[in-house]
């Protein structure tokens, strides 16, 4: 029996979670998915075998910054692997003394599902992000903002609450690829206020990026109005 629409399932699943997941919209092929590789353990699945997965991936989103890699699992009609992604902020770099969380797989019933996730997941998750945020931290309360190859502006921050902000009160997207979260790209004000909030909360603003950023990102206004403490430096 074939799979269920990725889509579908992972919008049932994330409704009986707790903590607000969102299922992305959008869905991407897991063998020339660049977000396959910030699966933290994909559990029953080899690695290996990503590389060839020619399924479609749905990504669940908390607003704390963890996500959710969710697939059909090859040969095996009617059931889903749910595997854990690296925590917004991070990298492998900063996973590699951590016993990893493993993916798991569920029946393709969101109900079944998300009773396993809950059960078998999320708890071990929770609690193995939190080194991981401490290891990716480059200093006290320090978020970066920088410029992605395509000269997008986006935000590296490994906190949880500063993600929460982001997503919730910013509108920006975690991008499952990168583990970056950016601003819409219809709404150019949202960079200006995302700095503000950011810094109202005590958070201090570094400039990097793999392309190198300038003081125009944010807008000069808005540097110049923080408070001393609080400016981009």
């Amino acid at each position: 029996m074939p799979h269920p629409d990725v889509t579908h399932f992972a919008t049932g699943l994330a409704a009986r979670l707790p903590g607000r997941w969102q299922a992305d919209p959008a869905t991407a092929v897991v063998r020339t998915d660049p977000a396959r590789h910030r699966i933290w353990h994909p559990g029953p699945i080899p690695t290996a075998a990503l590389a060839t997965a020619d399924v479609q991936r749905s990504v669940l989103t908390s607003p704390h910054g963890l996500q959710l890699y969710v697939m059909p699992r090859p040969g095996r009609p009617r059931t889903y692997v749910v595997a854990p992604m690296l925590p917004a902020g991070t990298s492998l770099l900063h996973t590699q003394d951590i016993d990893s969380p493993a993916g798991i797989t569920v029946p393709a019933d969101p109900v079944r599902a998300a009773a396993s996730v809950r059960r078998r997941m999320l708890p071990d998750y929770r609690f193995k992000v939190m080194p991981a945020w401490r290891q990716a931290a480059t200093g006290r309360l320090r978020v970066q903002l920088l410029l992605d190859p395509d000269h997008q502006p986006a935000w590296n921050a490994p906190y949880a609450h500063a993600v929460r902000l982001l997503l919730t009160e910013e509108g920006h997207r975690l991008d499952p690829g990168t583990g970056w979260c950016y601003p819409p790209a219809d709404d150019v004000d949202r960079l200006d206020r995302a700095v503000e909030l950011l810094s109202s909360h005590g958070y201090r603003i570094s400039l990097a990026g793999p392309t190198p950023a300038t003081a125009s990102v944010p807008s000069p206004g808005v540097l110049a109005s923080a408070p001393p403490s609080r400016r981009v430096r």
